[in-house]
């Protein structure tokens, strides 16, 4: 019913194979299979928490793609880094949310539970596969022992994905709670989704996101304000993204420290 009222009409919905039952593998297989369909163009897997973000995202992709042809690639493999967002408060009906969020945590340049990355592909149909969860891909049969490709992933520009882990808060507790209870047994029985399995009680996800979110572990950042971070490689990818950012959703609101 939300689909129907908000999704652009060029979307199409593909009903899942597994119904409301999380299983891991066969939810891989299908949208490796839907994304086979399109060989000839560009694909990423991405979870409704999940928002692409770049000023002008076909203008980057087409010309990534006119560069493969002039030196006659067959293939070409992007690393999408994920920005962690946080952030609480009330929300705006009818306004992004990406307008309305914009802190986030240090995540993905030091550690390995936020530094998730997804993978954005072009000609890969017979060459690669996902793994379980669809944050790696891999040469074809090897995904399981995670067999890094013969085809290295490249960064584009500023290219970056929101993924709204710890907000809007308390909306997404819900979510986070309900999550493991649809895993399968087969996946229990692998431990696959341990994190969401451990997340079945509202009172643990509170701490959780309190360990990461209140400067224990990780610092918050925003997006619309710079800031004089000692890390020099944080330094430099979060400004680009900053701009993105800011070009698209801050309005004026962007600080920059010298």
């Amino acid at each position: 019913e939300l689909i129907d009222m908000y999704a652009p009409p060029s979307w199409s919905v593909v009903r899942s194979w597994t119904g409301t039952v999380n299983d891991f593998a066969i939810q891989r297989n299908q949208v490796m299979e839907v994304e086979n369909s399109y060989p000839d163009d560009w694909a990423v897997a991405l979870v409704t928490m999940e928002f692409l973000v770049h000023g002008n995202p076909r203008e980057l992709l087409y010309n990534e793609k006119m560069d493969m042809e002039g030196k006659e690639e067959s293939a070409s493999i992007l690393e999408i880094p994920m920005l962690m967002m946080a952030g609480k408060g009330p929300l705006r009906h009818y306004t992004s949310l990406l307008e309305q969020r914009h802190q986030f945590l240090e995540g993905d340049f030091c550690s390995h539970y936020h530094s998730l990355t997804r993978y954005m592909h072009l000609g890969t149909s017979e060459s690669h596969e996902y793994d379980s969860g669809r944050h790696g891909l891999f040469e074809k049969g090897k995904a399981e022992e995670r067999i890094e490709s013969g085809l290295p992933p490249k960064r584009l520009g500023d290219l970056f994905i929101a993924k709204f882990l710890w907000s809007p808060w308390p909306e997404g507790l819900d979510r986070k709670v309900n999550v493991g209870k649809t895993i399968s047994t087969e996946d229990r029985k692998k431990n696959r989704g341990f994190q969401h399995l451990r997340r079945q009680s509202k009172s643990y996800v509170e701490r959780e996101r309190k360990k990461y979110t209140t400067g224990r572990l990780y610092k918050m950042h925003d997006l619309c304000m710079d800031d004089n971070n000692t890390n020099k490689k944080f330094l430099s990818m979060s400004r680009g993204f900053r701009s993105v950012y800011h070009g698209q959703f801050c309005h004026g609101k962007m600080k920059w420290r010298s």
